[in-house]
């Protein structure tokens, strides 16, 4: 980092600078927004109320921290309207072209009994408070940047909320939010996979009337059988130069049966063929696999530690070349505020073997996760 750099991050983590936010062009899922910052090639997200998200980044076991993205501090960020209608100036997408867009990916269903998984209806997007159809432009494709439908969601979703506060009084909302690596940005066209992981999604304080939103949302998805489920997906198709997306709508309707269809579709929407049929794809695949395997080493080393609601980010270059040797993938750990670090004198049913045992639920998801991914090279 350089020395000018170094010293506005000191500034703003003081709370002297307010910074500007933009929709995020690659946010495909998560209940809140998640902005990238003029002048920043850092990313930020609102801070919960109890500060549980810092926490965990503060304190974050020294195994694990090149699966979570870097923590950079604190600092204040404001929510403007006209972002949305200036995003294109501030992108970091500069080479996106007018013609690339939007486009709803078919959902996989099955087929019958004993034929494969194939595509066939198309799960409309959720944008704002409305359903649509097929294909979707981002609003902000006129001025040229593309940005993910879902982003252009939360970010709104944020100005009403702020909107909605009696503390404030005007159109533009200036929050704390929790400064962040922008993970997306080693990449030419972010091939993005996000994944709710574990079992469990509710902390221990946790309302009744919360605990039971949760349990029935986790009981009615693949979160209960898999260990995951699939929150959000976009991936960018060479042939059309667009980015097809799914939402965590199109998540939730998935079946353990749906949900191999659904993850190969992360890898074929960006060649049209499947990875036992391209060679690098394959290798995409394989690099995956390295490291889903080196994150389970470390979760099942993390004894009394629970990511109740985080997400697993799975990113590549949908940009690849054919000589362009090593695939470089990314996996990454995110949202923590539901993470709890529990210890003996917790005040939890069952403290001790909670802290002698690592988060099952977690696990289950990347062995599942790994077992899919597998079997589309095998």
């Amino acid at each position: 980092m350089i020395a000018g750099t170094r010293k506005r991050l000191h500034g703003i983590m003081e709370g002297n600078e307010v910074l500007e936010a933009c929709p995020f062009s690659h946010q495909v899922g998560g209940h809140s927004a998640v902005v990238t910052l003029r002048d920043s090639h850092l990313v930020a997200k609102p801070l919960d109320k109890k500060k549980r998200e810092m926490s965990f980044y503060e304190k974050a076991p020294k195994a694990l921290r090149s699966f979570v993205p870097t923590f950079h501090g604190v600092g204040r960020v404001s929510f403007s309207p006209d972002a949305v209608k200036d995003s294109s100036e501030d992108s970091d997408d500069s080479d996106d072209r007018e013609d690339n867009e939007f486009s709803v990916v078919p959902a996989p269903t099955a087929k019958k009994a004993g034929h494969s998984a194939a595509v066939e209806e198309p799960i409309p997007p959720y944008v704002g408070s409305n359903r649509v159809g097929s294909p979707f432009q981002s609003p902000s494709m006129t001025s040229g940047k593309v940005v993910n439908p879902w982003s252009l969601t939360m970010y709104q979703k944020q100005i009403d909320k702020s909107r909605a506060s009696p503390d404030n009084g005007d159109s533009e909302a200036t929050i704390a939010c929790i400064l962040l690596e922008n993970l997306t940005r080693k990449f030419n066209k972010p091939c993005v996979l996000d994944l709710k992981i574990g079992t469990r999604s509710y902390a221990d304080d946790a309302s009744p009337q919360k605990r039971a939103k949760h349990i029935e949302k986790v009981s009615s998805t693949t979160s209960s059988s898999l260990g995951f489920r699939v929150c959000g997906m976009q991936v960018y198709n060479r042939k059309s130069q667009r980015y097809f997306y799914q939402d965590k709508y199109h998540g939730r309707s998935l079946t353990p049966e749906t949900v191999p269809a659904a993850l190969e579709s992360f890898f074929t929407l960006n060649t049209g063929n499947k990875p036992r049929s391209s060679a690098y794809v394959a290798s995409v695949v394989r690099s995956f696999l390295k490291k889903l395997k080196e994150l389970e080493a470390i979760i099942a080393d993390q004894k009394g530690l629970r990511f109740y609601s985080s997400s697993l980010l799975l990113l590549y270059d949908g940009a690849w070349k054919s000589d362009s040797g090593v695939p470089i993938v990314d996996v990454r750990v995110i949202d923590f505020a539901g993470a709890t670090f529990y210890s003996l004198d917790s005040a939890v049913r069952d403290a001790g073997a909670i802290c002698a045992s690592p988060d099952e639920g977690f696990l289950l998801g990347l062995r599942n996760l790994q077992k899919y991914f597998r079997a589309m090279i095998e």
